[in-house]
């Protein structure tokens, strides 16, 4: 999982910007800065911790297209269950915060990976199926989309992602992997995460991003 804002803005709406701030809230609790950036420039990319935030050249839009993210994959080990709110906020010359961006993501418990594992590696082939448990809090009337990653543990490079989606009254998954060949010489690591941005919450007419992931990745390795 990596938690990410993409939104329009244009910097001339706001002249005299000097910085940025993003706050993270969890729950009810008081609203924390988890990261701080200057005014990029176009192509640009700024880091603050573990947040990365760039801008594209693409003009084809009415306005410039920024993203801002979480540097890298992350389990539920990260990010416990319960609701996760962000704002992005810009600060002028006279230090007056206005808010660029914001996003809520709502975060279930942890699913679990069932297989493969390293118990059980190096696999009897080397095409491994997936198989996962869904965790039972996930509404059934909610979409499911998932997303496999597996990258190289040696290198950290990714090998292939594997997208796919779930019945809303699934309780666990199953994906057979037809991606790019896996070396039997090295070890994998896998993370399924559960993402759906599309889900409206009905007391407020927001948009609130639905996740569920395996608490940390999962090691293995196949056979000849």
């Amino acid at each position: 999982y990596q938690p990410y804002l993409w939104f329009p803005y244009a910097t001339s709406t706001q002249p005299t910007v000097t910085s940025f701030k993003l706050y993270e809230r969890q729950g009810t609790e008081a609203a924390n800065v988890v990261a701080t950036f200057g005014v990029p420039n176009c192509s640009q990319s700024l880091a603050s911790g573990v947040w990365r935030m760039y801008v594209s050249c693409y003009t084809g839009y009415a306005k410039p297209m920024w993203s801002l993210q979480y540097a890298t994959y992350t389990g539920a080990a990260t990010f416990p269950s319960g609701d996760y709110a962000y704002e992005l906020k810009s600060l002028d010359s006279a230090g007056v915060e206005t808010v660029v961006a914001s996003a809520k993501t709502r975060v279930f418990d942890p699913l679990t990976i069932t297989s493969p594992t390293s118990t059980d590696s190096p696999l009897a082939t080397p095409t491994p199926t997936f198989e996962w448990t869904i965790p039972t809090n996930w509404p059934s009337t909610t979409a499911k989309p998932y997303q496999i990653a597996v990258w190289d543990t040696a290198t950290g490079q990714y090998v292939n992602y594997l997208y796919g989606l779930s019945a809303p009254t699934d309780t666990t998954g199953l994906r057979k992997y037809d991606g790019p060949a896996l070396d039997p010489t090295k070890k994998y690591g896998v993370m399924v995460t559960y993402y759906n941005q599309s889900v409206v919450d009905a007391a407020t007419g927001m948009y609130v991003g639905h996740v569920s992931m395996n608490t940390a990745p999962v090691t293995f390795s196949v056979g000849q």
